[in-house]
């Protein structure tokens, strides 16, 4: 089984390669993450490449395929995180269609994975929450983005699924990231040892406190009309409910 972590972009990047670092992982065995390195080197490449490129790449996908095989055969559960995978959070706001690389991108990585039981784990917060925190990373002196769309998760969700149909879908709700990172970490790794959740639990909750002492923009600050903030929170809790009835989707909430 392999969990890939598709994003959205930017929410928490860093989370598993947290978990990566807890000892008592190493000794339960059973499951592996994939560094940055590997994954940068064996995989990210290939899916962000033009499709000409990926096209004629045969030797990177049948090395990114003999990689996949020799990790299937050592452990049982795989987990990997590519958080920016399907676009960057600018993407979300500025195009006609939110993340629009996401088709092209998911094809590419189910040739990549044709052979691997592969289920897709993606990570929302509320629209309004995440544009705060895309303009937070902004360079001082840039201009704010305006967003030209309000993304739809729901929609999202939808072209992702029609892409791959017969993929296994999580979303995961991170409005509240402090109540959802340990069962995110544990049902990628697909680990029971007490032992390990208890090791990996400490950890997030410091990268919780970490991430969160970095300054969001307020509301003021974003210059956005307050119809469109409302329209935000309104189009999350619509793509919340939406999402929760998808066939072949589960939506877990903190």
């Amino acid at each position: 089984m392999f969990n890939l972590h598709i994003g959205l972009p930017g929410i928490l990047p860093n989370l598993i390669h947290t978990v990566a670092q807890v000892e008592a992982l190493a000794d339960e065995g059973s499951s592996c993450i994939i560094s940055r390195e590997l994954w940068q080197n064996q995989f990210s490449k290939l899916l962000n490449s033009k499709q000409s490129e990926f096209a004629l790449n045969v030797a990177a996908l049948r090395e990114s395929k003999d990689t996949l095989a020799k990790l299937t055969l050592a452990h049982p559960t795989i987990a990997a995180s590519q958080h920016d995978l399907l676009g960057s959070a600018k993407g979300c706001f500025i195009n006609k269609k939110a993340l629009p690389f996401t088709e092209a991108r998911i094809e590419r990585l189910l040739s990549i994975f044709s052979s691997v039981p592969l289920v897709l784990h993606l990570s929302i917060h509320s629209q309004f929450d995440y544009f705060k925190e895309s303009v937070s990373q902004m360079e001082i002196g840039n201009a704010l983005p305006q967003p030209f769309i309000i993304p739809s998760w729901f929609e999202l969700v939808q072209r992702i699924k029609e892409t791959a149909p017969s993929t296994p879908i999580v979303v995961w709700d991170f409005e509240r990231p402090e109540r959802v990172v340990l069962e995110f970490s544990v049902s990628l790794l697909c680990i029971s040892d007490h032992r390990a959740i208890n090791a990996i639990s400490q950890s997030l909750q410091d990268e919780v406190r970490r991430t969160s002492k970095v300054p969001l923009v307020t509301r003021n600050d974003c210059e956005l009309p307050c119809k469109v903030i409302a329209q935000m929170d309104k189009q999350y809790e619509f793509d919340l409910n939406s999402i929760s009835r998808m066939e072949g989707v589960s939506l877990i909430r903190p």
